[in-house]
């Protein structure tokens, strides 16, 4: 089980500006080699929602504190990527992110996320996630309500340009690009490319800059100076934007 505290900016970035970004900052980005040498690799998630969407609509008010469930897999079809799958719970809780997770088989993980028992043992520091998970599913009934699969470049930066102190902690800088959703078939599968509809137009793109303590002043700057404004963006809630129920309550 996994638990990180920690803060999250979002920025949209055309293919200009990733390209800018990954040219100012080449040499100090080292690509997260888990998912692939180049720190490339697919990203398919299956968010779960309450009957009366409250995770939608806790998101699109922009509580401060709130709450979601997924199960998250990693990994290719034809194994070059290692498949990993996570069932999550990622939370704010005053603005701040919190993400617990249990890593398993995607079996299990889509068994979990269906309230049922776990098919391997759970070890004991993973209880409380699972228990959470369990609480979600069966009381406030957390179902599937959504499919979403992008591709997503990450790196790992230790230290900045012209400063040989290193960071603290090192920061997590991921472009996530080709976002797609669907809200049928929710039975997801490594790699999934069973989707037809984008969330942003084509060249557009998201940059996450995640870490423990704050944002570094040359890299706020560099962003300032180029207009790149931090957004609230959820993929779920902007998918669930374009979902039946929701596009039948707006109209």
């Amino acid at each position: 089980m996994e638990k990180a505290d920690r803060f999250e900016f979002k920025f949209l970035l055309d293919q200009f500006q990733s390209e800018d970004f990954l040219e100012s900052f080449r040499t100090h980005l080292k690509p997260d080699t888990q998912g692939s040498p180049t720190g490339v690799y697919p990203v398919v998630s299956l968010y779960y929602d309450t009957p009366d969407l409250d995770c939608y609509w806790e998101t699109w008010r922009r509580l401060p504190s709130r709450r979601k469930l997924r199960v998250r897999i990693y990994g290719s079809k034809d194994g070059s990527i290692p498949v990993a799958a996570f069932v999550e719970i990622k939370s704010k809780v005053d603005g701040r992110g919190i993400k617990q997770r249990f890593q398993t088989d995607l079996r299990n993980a889509l068994l979990l996320g269906s309230g049922g028992d776990s098919e391997t043992p759970i070890p004991g520091e993973a209880r409380q996630v699972v228990d959470q998970i369990r609480q979600m599913v069966c009381c406030e009934k957390f179902h599937p309500r959504c499919v979403i699969r992008y591709q997503r470049t990450a790196f790992t930066m230790s230290s900045l340009p012209n400063d040989p102190t290193p960071l603290e902690e090192p920061l997590r800088i991921t472009f996530d690009e080709t976002i797609q959703y669907r809200f049928e078939s929710l039975n997801p599968e490594a790699d999934d490319s069973r989707f037809s509809d984008f969330l942003l137009p084509h060249g557009l793109g998201i940059l996450e800059i995640k870490g423990s303590g704050g944002v570094p002043f040359l890299l706020s700057t560099f962003l300032g100076k180029r207009s790149i404004q931090a957004t609230s963006f959820s993929k779920y809630c902007h998918a669930m934007a374009f979902s039946p129920g929701i596009r039948a309550l707006m109209s």
